[in-house]
C-alpha cells in the first residue's frame, strides 16, 4: 500500500483521507491547534510526504473509499485518469509552494492550468502527455477569481449539514486586515491551500477539473471572510490574527460544510463559458 501526507510533519490530528488506486492520501484539519501552527513554524519546506511514519499503513483510514471506483472527471462525459489526480496535485502543491506568488496569483493560476487541461479531446493524442503540457510552464494567470468573500462563505454555509450548527455569518469582508499581504502570512495561507488541495474529495465528488480548481478559490474567499473578524484586533502578531481565521475556515469548510453538497454546486461551473464560471456557482 502506498500512502501519502500533506503536511510536513506529524501532528496529533484526526486526518482526513482519501483511498484510491492510487493508495490512501492523508491530509489534516488545520482547526486542530496544533496543526493549525505547524502553517507558520514548520521548518520544511511544502512537500507531500510520502509513507511518514506518524501514519503507518496499518492505521485503519476512514474517509473516501474509491478502490473501485472510475477515475476523476476531467470535464462532464471525460475521464481523466489515476495517475492524472496524483499529477494535479502533486503540480497544486508546487504552484502554492512557489514564495513569489500571492495565494491568490497561486490559484488564478491552478485556475488557467486546469482550463488548458479541461481542453484535451481523444484527437489531439495520448492525455497523459498533453496533460503534463498543460500543467507545465508558468503563465500570468488570464483571468482572477475574484469571488466576493461574503459571498463564497454563503455559499459553503448554505451546505451545513441538517443537525449541525451554522457558524455566525461575517459582518463585513469590506477590508482585509492590516498584515495579511506579508510574506510569513501568505505562507502560511498558501500551505494551508496546499491541504485543502492535497487528498480532497472534490476531484471525485465533483464533475471536472475545473471544479477542483475552483474548490481552492472558494476556501481561500471563505478565509478572507473569516479574517475579517479580527481586522480590529490588537495583536501585532500576524499568526496571532491569521491563526484563528483559518481555524475557523476549516471548521467550515472541512467539519460542518456537506461535502457532496458542496461539490454538487461548485459542479454548476463545468456546464458553463468561463466568464460565466463565478455566476454559476453563486446563483441560488
Amino acid at each position: 500500500m502506498r500512502w501519502r501526507v500533506g503536511s510536513p510533519k506529524a501532528v496529533r490530528n484526526r486526518p482526513s483521507a482519501r483511498i484510491s488506486p492510487l493508495g490512501v492520501s492523508v491530509t489534516l484539519s488545520h482547526y486542530c491547534p496544533t496543526a493549525s501552527r505547524l502553517l507558520f513554524d514548520a521548518p520544511d519546506p511544502l512537500r507531500i510526504v510520502e509513507a511518514p511514519p506518524a501514519f503507518p499503513p496499518s492505521w485503519p483510514f476512514e474517509g473516501l473509499d474509491a478502490r473501485d471506483s472510475l477515475p476523476p472527471l476531467l470535464r462532464p462525459g471525460v475521464l481523466a485518469s489515476w495517475p492524472a489526480l496524483e499529477r494535479w496535485e502533486e503540480h497544486a502543491v508546487a504552484a502554492l509552494a512557489d514564495d513569489a506568488c500571492s495565494p491568490e496569483e497561486a490559484v488564478a493560476r491552478l485556475a488557467d492550468d486546469a482550463e488548458r487541461a479541461r481542453t484535451w479531446q481523444p484527437e489531439r493524442g495520448g492525455f497523459e502527455a498533453l496533460f503534463d503540457e498543460a500543467l507545465a510552464g508558468s503563465r500570468a494567470p488570464s483571468l482572477a477569481l475574484a469571488l466576493d468573500p461574503l459571498a463564497a462563505w454563503d455559499l459553503v454555509a448554505s451546505t451545513v449539514s441538517p443537525g449541525h450548527p451554522r457558524p455566525q455569518r461575517p459582518a463585513s469582508a469590506a477590508a482585509r486586515p492590516a498584515g495579511v499581504a506579508a510574506s510569513e502570512a501568505q505562507r502560511a495561507v498558501r500551505r494551508w491551500l496546499a491541504a485543502r488541495a492535497f487528498a480532497s474529495w472534490l476531484p471525485l465528488q465533483g464533475s471536472g477539473l475545473r471544479t477542483t480548481a475552483l474548490g481552492l478559490a472558494v476556501a481561500l474567499a471563505v478565509l478572507r471572510a473569516e479574517e475579517t473578524r479580527d481586522a480590529q484586533s490588537t495583536a501585532t502578531d500576524e499568526a496571532a490574527r491569521l491563526e484563528p481565521a483559518i481555524r475557523r475556515a476549516d471548521l467550515l469548510l472541512v467539519h460542518l460544510a456537506d461535502p457532496q453538497a458542496l461539490a454538487a454546486r461548485l459542479a454548476a461551473c463545468e456546464q458553463v463559458a468561463r466568464d460565466r464560471v463565478l455566476a454559476s456557482i453563486l446563483r441560488a
